[in-house]
């Protein structure tokens, strides 16, 4: 039962790991493409999902080089 258990608990957390990705290549693909109304909504949504979210990266990353001077970009990723 404890080996069934920590399957389970492997399979969450490859699980979580897994939609992490597919979320960063939905928010590079969006970047590449120019649709930066949808990038930002994905933006919006990264806290709720990244419990240890911060936009430090975004703003370093230069993929979102085009959104630094978003309001909203900035709204989202702080000062």
């Amino acid at each position: 039962a404890a080996i069934e258990r920590g399957g389970q608990i492997a399979t969450k957390n490859a699980d979580a790991i897994f939609q992490m990705l597919v979320e960063d290549f939905r928010l590079t693909a969006h970047m590449l493409l120019g649709d930066k109304p949808e990038a930002l909504k994905l933006i919006a949504a990264l806290p709720q999902r990244i419990s240890s979210f911060t936009g430090a990266w975004l703003k370093k990353d230069p993929l979102f080089a085009p959104l630094h001077a978003d309001p909203e970009f900035i709204r989202l990723t702080g000062p």
